[in-house]
């Protein structure tokens, strides 16, 4: 975000905490000799280096071992030639895993045969609680249920949990054989974890269809919830699985069910774009306006990621184009209050806003906020961002206001001046807004335009009339 101090909004601070980052934590690297050499499968260097009095069961800067590096790498002859060298076969690292935790991690059957048969623990648990079994079951594999099969052969607890509460059935990858081998080898298939969830909700929850058929096949409870109210409905509807969505209704389960945050279904559904289960919610009796506890609703949550397809259908069915719900800074606790034009504006959804215009949006609704925030319509967002196509789109809805400000006092004009828009600053002088309104420090478009040096702005400006 440019460093703007004056212009940019407050709110875009709390969008860029609201958007979902994945980070991903860069791997670790083996780094010397014996460390490298396990890690690559490189037997012979691994001997020679044995042979040269390295010490076998020196540790890295994360407590691994180079039997841990082999093992991660699946290298067995490697792991043999280090077992036989006396390399401590349950030696744990920093974070609390050993070698055949990384072995079964990665579905590597040959070395977790021979680190079980050198006396591995197959129940040893790392710091979060997990155990190999676990890691294994993630996998899914044809070499990972080879794995699975030689850690449940050795006495591998098929129920134990993690510090989560979660078990094996629940961490899995979503391949339906690693549900069918944990579920003969004694799987609660309706153990809980923490905070309530069951493994047929996290594999709806992944979209894992095969293995949701599986679990239902053995028993798995549809009418579970976790600790916060959501339910399997809930969860199949965020994933788009229709076909169980539909199953679910037939069973009963209700449709407008909500969880402790107010979140339905069809909001599940709608927020991930998928159409036909959100049809198919709505033909079952799915209340179109219903509000989560921010006051969230269907269309809203489609709007956030801008699925046209899913708000058009929702629009058709009667939902309300201009409710408000509120977001709360996480860090200031200031809450705003939005509708979905507003909040389409702000992040870029152009075909949403001109979805949401053309189905007779409010174009003057404005943030309820405190600060530069109050005040705020989607012309005012629009033209602090440049968005030539949506400032035109809001002008050409004639009820839109030209001039209307936010808490600092600027209008559309004064804003796109002092960015340099200049495509936007000639709608907006095409449709007449006023050039010389002046926000609350006496500055006008012509002044921030000068102040940073937009010399076409300036000219567009001088121009059209506006006094220096």
């Amino acid at each position: 975000m440019p460093p703007t101090r004056r212009i940019v909004s407050p709110l875009f601070v709390l969008l860029a905490l609201l958007i979902p980052l994945t980070v991903h934590a860069m791997e670790a690297r083996p780094e010397g000799p014996l460390f490298e050499a396990a890690a690559n499968g490189r037997t012979a260097t691994v001997k020679e280096l044995l042979a040269q009095s390295f010490a076998v069961n020196e540790r890295d800067k994360n407590g691994r071992t180079a039997l841990m590096w082999a093992a991660k790498g699946g290298h067995s002859k490697s792991v043999l030639a280090l077992l036989a060298a006396g390399a401590e076969v349950n030696a744990k690292a920093n974070d609390g895993r050993t070698a055949l935790r990384w072995a079964a991690k990665g579905g590597h059957s040959e070395s977790v045969r021979a680190l079980l048969a050198a006396g591995a623990e197959v129940n040893a648990k790392a710091n979060d609680g997990r155990t190999a079994l676990m890691w294994a079951a993630k996998g899914g594999h044809s070499e990972s249920v080879r794995a699975l099969l030689a850690l449940l052969a050795a006495g591998a607890e098929v129920n134990a949990k993690a510090n989560d509460g979660r078990t094996a059935l629940m961490v899995e990858g979503g391949h339906p054989e690693t549900v069918r081998v944990l579920l003969e080898a004694g799987a609660d298939v309706n153990a809980k974890a923490k905070d309530g969830n069951t493994a047929l909700m996290w594999a709806a929850g992944e979209g894992h269809a095969e293995a949701v058929e599986v679990l239902l096949d053995n028993g798995a409870d549809i009418y579970t919830k976790t600790d916060s109210g959501k339910t399997f409905l809930m969860a199949a509807s965020g994933k788009g699985l229709t076909d169980f969505v539909k199953t679910l209704i037939a069973k009963g389960l209700e449709v407008n069910a909500k969880s402790e945050h107010g979140m339905t279904a069809l909001m599940e559904a709608a927020g991930n774009g998928h159409t036909a289960t959100v049809e198919t919610l709505l033909d079952a009796g799915a209340d179109v306006n219903a509000k989560g506890k921010d006051g969230v609703t269907a269309l809203v949550r489609a709007a956030i990621d801008g699925h046209t397809n899913t708000m058009e259908i929702l629009i058709a069915s009667g939902a309300d184009v201009d409710a408000k719900f509120t977001l709360t800074d996480p860090e200031d606790k200031k809450a705003k209050v939005l509708t979905a034009l507003i909040w389409s504006a702000y992040v870029g959804k152009t075909e949403a806003m001109e979805l949401l215009i053309t189905n007779g949006a409010d174009v003057n609704a404005k943030v309820e906020a405190k600060g530069e925030d109050r005040g705020v319509t989607a012309l005012l967002i629009a033209a602090l961002l440049g968005n030539t196509r949506i400032v035109k789109k809001l002008i050409a809805s004639r009820w839109v206001d030209l001039n209307a400000k936010e808490g600092a006092g600027r209008t559309a004009l004064i804003r796109a001046a002092g960015r340099g828009h200049t495509d936007t600053v000639k709608a907006l002088l095409e449709a007449a807004a006023d050039l010389n309104v002046k926000d609350k420090e006496g500055k006008t478009a012509l002044m921030y335009a000068k102040n940073k040096s937009h010399t076409e702005i300036v000219q567009l400006l001088k121009g059209a009339g506006a006094k220096e």
